[in-house]
């Protein structure tokens, strides 16, 4: 484990060192993994399956290109400047909204909108980090700022 040296001007931020056990792509800056339960070894990430969208497996956000089993670093606490969202399936995501895994994909999502104008919040689910800027663009994917609760 790897924490930032504490300092006033800087926010805190502690990390992991992960080996990329998605087979397809190298991964990269801002994205949601969880880890690989399917690998006995214990540093395997991959990316957030359906069946664990509940966040049990969050593993933290990738902090650096992770290329195919090679090793790198998860953000497992503290401000990520550029983490990847998706707002295709949820409402605007707002300043302190919570997030949460995102199914299939390298995204976390918002609060959702539930049956009828109830607004739905993931209630069965993890938070996983918390928004610290909006995202408004409904129907797409893009990145803010958030601080993130792995640890």
């Amino acid at each position: 484990m790897l924490f930032q040296r504490i300092s006033r001007a800087n926010p805190e931020k502690v990390f992991i060192v992960c080996k990329n056990g998605y087979g397809t792509a190298a991964l990269t800056n801002g994205q949601p993994v969880m880890w690989d339960l399917g690998d006995a070894d214990g540093v395997n990430v991959t990316q957030p399956s359906a069946a664990f969208k509940r966040g049990s497996a969050f593993a933290g956000i990738v902090a650096e290109t992770i290329a195919v089993s090679s090793y790198g670093l998860v953000q497992v606490y503290g401000h990520h400047t550029a983490v990847n969202v998706d707002a295709s399936t949820s409402a605007d995501i707002y300043t302190g909204a919570p997030l949460f895994m995102s199914v299939a994909a390298f995204n976390l999502e918002g609060p959702y909108i539930g049956s009828g104008s109830t607004a739905g919040v993931h209630l069965d689910d993890r938070q996983v980090a918390c928004a610290l800027e909006a995202y408004t663009l409904v129907g797409t994917t893009g990145t803010i700022k958030a601080q993130i609760f792995a640890l």
